[in-house]
């Protein structure tokens, strides 16, 4: 079981902010991410975490551009109401 470590897919993190539940966002000298614990995959559907591992190699890691949303919406008590609701528009509005 893959646990949050300061090397990211894209590079060691410079930066990260807890989330808690062993949920993470982080930021690299160029990119970011959220990366989720193994055990709470399960909120996560499987096509979205199709999609996040073909942006980051993992299934854990979802790329702060195009899969932090999916995150937001699965795991909506790690984000303001503001921001799962911005997550829920992006995913709608990409037909995720």
């Amino acid at each position: 079981m893959a646990e949050f470590t300061l090397h990211t897919p894209w590079g060691k993190a410079e930066s990260y902010s807890n989330l808690g539940q062993g949920v993470f966002s982080v930021s690299t000298e160029t990119h970011g991410g959220i990366f989720v614990p193994e055990y709470m995959l399960h909120n996560i559907p499987s096509e979205r975490r199709a999609d996040a591992a073909k942006w980051s190699g993992s299934e854990q890691w979802y790329e702060e551009d195009c899969c932090w949303a999916y995150v937001a919406e699965a795991i909506p008590d790690r984000f303001d109401q503001a921001t799962v609701g911005r997550a829920k528009q992006l995913n709608a509005d990409r037909g995720k």
